[in-house]
């Protein structure tokens, strides 16, 4: 399944292959899943539900949506039964949606201007 990769720490987005599943994409955002971010095409980021809780030193802030996520997320498509499938965006789409990559200084200054 095609799917987007957000690297928090190394600050990268990358169009990658992975197995459908649950363990799959927990591995990638290295714990429990929780859906993050609902694109308008139906596609769906996921992050660690428990990112903030494992003093995390890397995070992605995506202004647009006045949002921020400890460490990594994961984007898969959803098809109408809620099904993961391979995701409609591309890399330019992520780029396009301005997020940017952000250390715990950085996120702790952005979160308290925006109160999120």
């Amino acid at each position: 399944m095609k799917a987007i990769r957000i690297d928090a720490k190394n600050q990268t987005i990358s169009m990658i292959d992975i197995e459908k599943g649950l363990a799959t994409l927990q591995n990638y955002v290295s714990g429990y899943i929780e859906a993050a971010l609902y694109f308008p095409d139906g596609d769906v980021m996921y992050v660690d539900e428990e990112g903030l809780l494992k003093n995390p030193e890397h995070f992605q802030y995506w202004p647009k949506h006045k949002r921020m996520f400890a460490g990594d997320g994961i984007i898969v498509g959803s098809d109408d039964e809620g099904n993961d499938v391979d995701t409609t965006l591309t890399i330019k789409d992520i780029e396009d949606a301005c997020v940017e990559f952000v250390n715990q200084f950085e996120a702790l200054i952005i979160s308290r201007s925006l109160g999120i």
